[in-house]
């Protein structure tokens, strides 16, 4: 049991990352008043980290640099490159980017985060499981429903089972996988298992794990064709509308490429590289000039909108917080891989990074090296 009073800021960071979706889920009317439930939980978050921590809120200098450059583009944006989308994006900063960086520095005892993460991961799966025998009432689509919903609901379940045995866990994360698989998007189950694959090879250090889990994927590789074919026949014999897995059965068939249209959209993004690649157009350039379709791909995002110095200092971060995943140990790298797998692969498929939440969280993890998390000890769990 998790002790709230002790363990506010972690509980708030963890809360903070499913809020949206479970608010999604439990207010009537949410469409309607999206804006005003968006601002009234961003308040109310800020106004509780804090009273708890008594307004003492001691920076960072990585955190203020974060902070400034946002603010500094925001600026720029809406002075000399304004365009319909520029209010949105420096809003979802606001949401996504600048208070997950503010609530993750304020966190101290690491194994109280990932305690909350998979509270809320669990809660937000008992949520959504019916959601797709709905069609998607709630998430409103296959796509949200994988990345948005299910996806972090894995990487909390599956954190929370290699941890500590639970049999209702276990069939509720097994459930979940199997939604993943049928009723979400490639890329959301790509996301998955990347995150089972690093943490089987990094958090649970086993040899004899590990070449199972080698086995195990050559095994998956080699039969991957009859495995779709399988999985296709039993869908459709079923009447279940599946996209992953008619999409992987044109692929494997011939009959499409399996990026839905994304080839035309990166040839765009390709003729938009020359004009002003140093400085970048601005944010949402890209959708502005292309009746709002954004780019779906991190590069061209960070290319077109901010130039090629920001996407050189980003790469040079995110490089840095690859490499960290490597160095440190326990449950800190646990943390780290939990924040890349939330990002990774999608920002090269889909979303764009001002709206990422797991970005931001893992460059401001990247960053940070001085910060010693209670509980941080290399653990096997």
């Amino acid at each position: 049991m998790i002790k709230i009073k002790e363990n506010l800021n972690e509980i708030l960071l963890a809360y903070y990352i499913f809020s949206y979706v479970i608010l999604k889920r439990i207010i009537p009317n949410y469409t309607e008043l999206s804006t005003l439930v968006l601002t009234a939980n961003l308040m109310l978050v800020l106004i509780v980290s804090l009273l708890y921590n008594k307004f003492k809120i001691n920076f960072s200098m990585k955190e203020l640099i974060i902070y400034f450059i946002i603010i500094l583009y925001t600026l720029i944006d809406y002075n000399f490159r304004s365009n319909e989308f520029t209010s949105e994006i420096y809003t979802y900063m606001i949401i996504f980017a600048i208070v997950p960086i503010f609530l993750y520095m304020r966190i101290e005892k690491i194994d109280s985060f990932i305690n909350s993460f998979s509270f809320f991961a669990a809660i937000t799966a008992l949520l959504y499981l019916l959601d797709p025998l709905q069609e998607y009432k709630y998430s409103s689509d296959y796509m949200v429903f994988g990345y948005s919903i299910m996806m972090l609901a894995y990487i909390g379940l599956y954190t929370r089972i290699r941890q500590k045995k639970s049999v209702c866990l276990t069939i509720l994360c097994v459930l979940v996988l199997i939604e993943l698989i049928i009723f979400a998007n490639k890329g959301s189950i790509l996301s998955v298992a990347l995150f089972t694959l690093l943490y089987e090879l990094l958090i649970k250090k086993s040899a004899m794990k590990k070449f199972f889990l080698i086995l195990v994927g050559v095994i998956i590789v080699l039969s991957f064709t009859t495995i779709v074919e399988k999985i296709y026949e039993f869908a459709n014999k079923n009447d279940i509308d599946s996209y992953s897995i008619k999409t992987l059965y044109q692929v494997i068939k011939g009959t499409s490429s399996g990026l839905s249209g994304r080839e035309k959209i990166w040839e765009n993004a390709e003729e938009e590289l020359g004009e002003n690649i140093v400085f970048g157009n601005g944010a949402g350039y890209y959708r502005a000039t292309n009746n709002g379709v954004y780019s779906h791909n991190l590069i061209f995002d960070l290319l077109i909108e901010y130039g090629i110095i920001i996407f050189a200092i980003l790469a040079v971060v995110l490089l840095k917080g690859i490499l960290k995943i490597a160095k440190v140990t326990g449950k800190n790298r646990l943390i780290g891989i939990m924040f890349f797998s939330m990002w990774f692969p999608k920002l090269f498929f889909s979303s764009y990074f001002q709206s990422e939440m797991g970005f931001w969280l893992f460059i401001i993890w990247a960053l940070i090296d001085e910060k010693a998390l209670i509980g941080d000890k290399d653990e096997q769990y």
